[in-house]
């Protein structure tokens, strides 16, 4: 289930004139379309101040600190999403908190979320996130090192305007039933021990949009090319002013 789109137009274009004067986010000014950026502002509320620290955030961890995922991985290129690694769960929680099904993985993660705040995450929402550890591989559970849950946890919780407020770790942990203790069972698919059909839970829309999105990471990682010549060729020229 999609959420209600709240009207943040004067909000959009403070923010937009806010990006056009910021020396970290401008470079990447025409990627962000104005689905990506409400989202944003959703997720804070309005917050104009803190909306532009988020993307902030979201232009260093992507641009900056883990480039080489934004040079390295496409959403049609990741095979995962096809497998059912990651779903976004049609209904709501009972507290009105997105539900997101993931198996352990990490770059099709990132595009599940970039996702998530253009379609998903309402105003100032939360997220809940369910982790099924049943069909997790040995490959993958070997990707779960320290440095990896460290770095999902910088990645989705820095640079993310809505918060991720609970994981809960199923045939692993706890089992499917304690899961109904927090997640009801009318909002969760048969394999969950739910009352719905895969159709009916889980929303079918959201990998193939996902997989078509290609285009921005290209633009991205292009911006990211640009911007470091340009920056090497303003320190070489600081340089040669300095000698």
């Amino acid at each position: 289930m999609e959420c209600t789109k709240e009207p943040f137009d004067l909000q959009l274009i403070e923010l937009k004139g806010r990006i056009k004067e910021h020396d970290q986010i401008e470079p990447f000014s025409d990627i962000l379309d104005d689905n990506f950026l409400t989202g944003f502002l959703r997720g804070k509320k309005g917050d104009v101040d803190k909306t532009v620290k988020c993307l902030e955030h979201y232009i260093q961890m992507r641009t900056v600190k883990y480039k080489n995922f934004t040079k390295t991985f496409r959403p049609s290129t990741v095979k995962l999403l096809d497998q059912g690694a990651l779903q976004m769960m049609k209904h709501h929680d009972p507290l009105g908190r997105v539900v997101l099904l993931v198996q352990i993985t990490i770059a099709a993660a990132l595009f599940m979320m970039d996702e998530g705040i253009r379609h998903y995450f309402a105003t100032g929402n939360e997220f809940v996130t369910i982790v099924d550890c049943a069909g997790a591989c040995l490959a993958q559970a070997r990707t779960m090192t320290l440095r990896n849950i460290f770095l999902m946890v910088d990645m989705f919780t820095k640079n993310v305007p809505s918060r991720p407020k609970a994981i809960h770790f199923i045939h692993f942990h706890s089992d499917v039933e304690h899961l109904h203790d927090h997640i009801p069972s009318r909002i969760l698919p048969y394999s969950l021990k739910g009352e719905l059909s895969l159709e009916d839970a889980i929303d079918l829309n959201t990998i193939p949009r996902i997989k078509s999105s290609d285009e921005f990471y290209e633009r991205l990682s292009s911006q990211l090319d640009n911007t470091t010549r340009h920056g090497d060729k303003s320190r070489s020229a600081s340089s040669r002013r300095r000698s």
